[in-house]
């Protein structure tokens, strides 16, 4: 798998995606592994999946913004046949400790699933809860 990440202060994140992503997606050696589309600002996620062919997976989305801009990003997802990351944040923020199974089984969690399901018709199998992805060292 190929994580594409276009987060940094002295890029412009949507021209930086397209032209990158279109350039991997050229290469017919390069176009065969997965692509995750990776940034924590959804518009530039967004440039990254309209350019992608085939099935890539979105990292990631979360409840962090509300309900409402979860449920339009997941549709956004969706739509372009992607999968998702779906990120575990309780009321302390994102979750990266032992913590986490226990907030990925929680209401709110389940919830997700629920508003995937329901409303979006988002498929089960194209969800991962996360909750953590920052290493600790003692």
């Amino acid at each position: 798998m190929l994580d594409i990440n276009m987060d940094d202060g002295l890029i412009d994140g949507v021209p930086a995606m397209t032209k990158f992503v279109n350039l991997l997606v050229s290469d017919p050696e390069v176009s065969k592994v997965p692509f995750m589309i990776d940034s924590s600002k959804f518009f530039i996620v967004e440039a990254g999946l309209k350019c992608c062919q085939g099935k890539c997976i979105v990292n990631s989305i979360s409840m962090k913004e509300g309900e409402q801009a979860f449920r339009q990003h997941a549709a956004t997802v969706k739509r372009h046949g992607a999968a998702v990351v779906v990120m575990a944040f309780d009321e302390e923020g994102q979750v990266n400790d032992t913590r986490g199974m226990d907030i990925c089984k929680s209401p709110e969690h389940l919830l997700h699933r629920v508003i995937f399901t329901l409303f979006v018709q988002f498929p089960l199998v194209s969800i991962c809860m996360q909750w953590g992805s920052l290493l600790q060292g003692e």
